[in-house]
């Protein structure tokens, strides 16, 4: 389960054909964009890494009727001195991508017990918010505008913050159509 409350949200879309950035299977594109990720992360002040082992790590909480997204480290996700940061999770063709990734900016509001219990209390504990990292809160749209210079810097001319036209939108209901809803 992924809780919605209090994050920034990110969405990275692609045609990975004409980009060519991203590689040729999911792994590559989700190192790629989590090193941007990252990347902006870092010029905020927080100590970001790309998780770089394969497999899940051993933070795996359970609850009743399944676990929490963000208690569970997968390679390529983002940590911060051992924590969980970014909760993502990517839709791929063979021509589009599309990574959707969550990052908490409330230590309370990683596993907020009103929804899963004490049973998965301990989530919290492998996982981290930007208020608890950098000693309180910042303000969203500088959180924003440095995710995007992260973004930028690794993908150049790529890069953009906007909304889509029509063949856009085409583009994004034609992968939706091609695997099915998006599992995010």
């Amino acid at each position: 389960a992924l809780l919605h409350r209090n994050e920034i949200n990110y969405a990275v879309i692609a045609d990975t054909a004409r980009a060519g950035i991203f590689g040729t299977g999911l792994a590559e594109g989700f190192c790629q964009i989590s090193m941007a990720i990252a990347a902006g992360l870092g010029r905020l002040g927080v100590q970001a890494e790309v998780f770089n082992r394969r497999g899940r790590s051993q933070n795996q909480t359970k609850a009743v009727g399944g676990g929490i997204c963000a208690a569970t480290t997968t390679r390529y996700e983002i940590t911060s001195l051992g924590k969980k940061l970014v909760a993502a999770a990517q839709l791929r063709s063979a021509e589009r991508l599309l990574q959707h990734g969550t990052i908490y900016l409330n230590e309370a509001e990683v596993v907020p017990e009103e929804l899963f219990g004490k049973v998965t209390r301990s989530g919290a504990a492998h996982m981290s918010s930007l208020s608890a990292l950098l000693g309180g809160e910042l303000d969203q749209d500088t959180i924003i505008q440095e995710l995007i210079h992260g973004l930028c810097l690794t993908f150049g001319r790529f890069a953009r913050r906007d909304s889509f036209d029509h063949a856009e939108l085409e583009n994004i209901d034609s992968l939706v159509n091609d695997q099915g809803n998006l599992p995010l």
